[in-house]
């Protein structure tokens, strides 16, 4: 693993060494969502998460852009960025009267919110079709370093990066991006009592991936 790191890291230097050099920074408004999400339940019941709606964030970053010619480049950045998404539960009961796998109506129809704060380090690929105008792709790892939830949040959270951006004059930067998670955001198991008809049962939580729209404005120098 460090190997393949460090050779990676000695060919972005390789590639960047005669590169033009840029420096830049952004900020802007989140738009977030986790995928679809289910707690299951040893005895058969279940309660289903649903995305529900858009949470609002908000992310501020900094990046280097290596040039590399007339329409290509590299673009490394590291960012704060608050995530997460608005869930609606639904708890059902299975019917014990009939012993199938009949469920009663939901007992729980409530939203809940959930926060997520990382520090995001992404590497894009830069693409210049256009004078000022930038097409951008590349991987993403995040670290989670805030939640609001007591569930096990995963530490570590891989994302693809798309996005286009346009640079008024050069300098004056406006972007729109899409981050596509790639590794669910919460895995759990616990138990609890007291939870009526049942005198106590297990369940396992598995988190949906991070869905991220970023609108943002910056400068370039």
């Amino acid at each position: 693993m460090k190997k393949s790191l460090l050779l990676i890291l000695a060919l972005i230097f390789a590639i960047t060494a005669n590169a033009q050099i840029k420096y830049g920074v952004k900020a802007g408004v989140n738009l977030s969502q986790n995928a679809v999400s289910t707690h299951t339940f040893d005895d058969g019941c279940y309660d289903e998460w649903k995305s529900h709606n858009f949470l609002t964030g908000f992310h501020i970053s900094g990046h280097v852009n290596f040039s590399l010619g007339k329409y290509f480049g590299i673009q490394p950045e590291l960012s704060f960025s608050t995530q997460g998404g608005k869930h609606k539960s639904q708890f059902y009961l299975k019917e014990y009267h009939t012993g199938d796998d009949f469920y009663l109506p939901p007992i729980d129809n409530n939203t809940y919110t959930k926060n997520y704060h990382y520090i995001n380090l992404p590497v894009l690929f830069e693409v210049k079709p256009f004078t000022n105008f930038s097409v951008f792709a590349g991987p993403q790892l995040g670290f989670n370093v805030y939640n609001d939830t007591d569930w096990n949040v995963n530490t570590c959270d891989f994302a693809i990066v798309t996005g286009l951006q346009y640079a008024i004059a050069g300098k004056f930067l406006i972007s729109a991006r899409y981050n596509i998670g790639l590794t669910k955001t919460i895995s759990d198991s616990r138990q609890w009592h007291s939870i009526a008809p049942m005198d106590h049962y297990s369940a396992k939580l598995t988190g949906g991936a991070n869905r991220v729209l970023q609108f943002s404005v910056g400068y370039q120098f």
